[in-house]
């Protein structure tokens, strides 16, 4: 069987190697693309589609040329990188600016225009969610300051260590979040995709005419206030000495510097606060339709104040069960018995509860509280969501948005807000 790039070898091999993982990528990135705009929101389609992506990559870098040469590829993750990515296989001639050159009316217009694109972090594109959203929130702080249309990232990622998965699984952004806080930022936002059909597009801009600058994380704030006159700054994460390690640490900064970072501190007169209605993560509307539908099915029971309002816990496990001396009781403070043990007290009987939480199978682990109360999980609705159609990560996202809309709150740790009750409740002693 014939394989790519069989019978060549040096400068030529590499090209075709580059060149076929850059297809591969760009195919499915279509495939990806494809799936969110013509199937309903899930998981699945992208673990299968990354999966099936990953394997291809993987093969062609053992195959007998591959294997033995350099050449730019991440065999983990199927998506490229926002610019950096195009732009390194533009040096080396693996791609070429096309012929004839985009209109020069469509380059003039580009560059009066000023965009901040936020390249990717593998380390934020592999993260939890939570850290995404700081890392998103910096970009919006950042874009705000410099007076510029933000553009990030067409695709997220979930990394292993997440889905338990050998590989990266990626999802277009907009399946997992609300592009709300990008399109209503003072000057717009666009996703790198959009951003290719407008000023993107190779031959457009270059860095070459000053068109085009990449920055690193250690630039002052003052230095990136200068670049005014430049129609597109690139934050890059990948390469540069001296770099921060995660997109959080841009608005998220210490009051004084450290010896190792001497530029890593908050430069006085730079307000680094952001308006809260451009803070992210914001979910994905589909997500906010589901959350208001368990609302209100959680709610309905209520007639004329006889039945109390349902109760929401906020139920945390897994990982944290393994720091025993940090959370010595959480065991037994987040089981069966010891949630029923702190409900029965002030819970009339067959009252609702909704149970979010990491536990691998919230339905089934906590079944026997549902012979004092009428327990809800994500699982108990499958009309709503089928949960093995999604991550645990994505599940997750759905139950704080379920916890957001919930008037009453009982969180695991005695340093988290419970909401809706007289005094403070907790299902554990220890903070978190």
């Amino acid at each position: 069987m014939t394989q790519p790039c069989d019978g060549l070898d040096g400068l030529e091999a590499k090209k075709c190697c580059a060149l076929a993982d850059y297809e591969i990528s760009a195919d499915y990135e279509s495939m990806m693309l494809d799936a969110f705009r013509n199937f309903e929101p899930s998981d699945a389609a992208y673990v299968q589609i990354s999966e099936e992506c990953t394997s291809k990559k993987r093969k062609l870098a053992e195959t007998k040329v591959c294997s033995t040469i350099d050449y730019h590829h991440n065999e983990d993750s199927c998506t490229m990188s926002p610019y950096v990515y195009k732009r390194l296989l533009l040096e080396e001639g693996i791609l070429e600016i096309p012929d004839p050159p985009p209109p020069k009316e469509i380059t003039e217009e580009c560059k009066a225009m000023r965009f901040l694109v936020w390249t990717r972090n593998t380390k934020d594109f592999n993260a939890g969610h939570s850290h995404k959203g700081f890392s998103y929130t910096c970009a919006v702080w950042e874009a705000i300051q410099l007076n510029r249309t933000l553009v990030i990232d067409t695709f997220s990622g979930m990394g292993k260590v997440y889905t338990g998965l050998d590989f990266t699984v990626e999802v277009p952004h907009t399946l997992w979040y609300s592009l709300t806080p990008l399109k209503t930022l003072p000057n717009g936002g666009l996703i790198y995709s959009e951003y290719e059909q407008l000023c993107g597009a190779l031959g457009v801009l270059s860095e070459e005419k000053g068109e085009i600058e990449m920055i690193y994380s250690n630039v002052t704030h003052k230095e990136l206030l200068d670049k005014s006159n430049v129609p597109v700054i690139v934050r890059n994460w990948e390469y540069g000495k001296n770099q921060l390690k995660y997109g959080y640490q841009i608005c998220r900064k210490p009051k004084e510097p450290s010896k190792e970072k001497l530029y890593f501190y908050k430069e006085p007169g730079v307000d680094y606060s952001v308006p809260t209605a451009y803070k992210w993560p914001r979910y994905a509307n589909w997500m906010q339709r589901i959350a208001s539908d368990i609302d209100e099915m959680l709610n309905k029971s209520l007639e004329n104040g006889k039945i109390d309002p349902p109760v929401c816990l906020h139920v945390r496990r897994g990982e944290k069960l393994k720091s025993i001396e940090k959370y010595p009781n959480l065991e037994k403070e987040t089981n069966p018995d010891g949630i029923y043990e702190i409900l029965s007290q002030f819970l009339k009987p067959r009252s609702t509860i909704y149970i979010a939480s990491n536990e691998s199978n919230p339905k089934r682990f906590f079944a026997p509280l549902e012979s004092s109360f009428n327990v809800v999980t994500l699982g108990h609705l499958p009309k709503l969501i089928q949960v093995s159609e999604f991550l645990p990560s994505t599940l997750a996202l759905i139950d704080y948005a379920v916890l957001a809309k919930c008037k009453r709150l009982i969180p695991t740790f005695k340093d988290e807000n419970s909401k809706g009750f007289e005094y403070h409740l907790s299902l554990s002693e220890s903070n978190k």
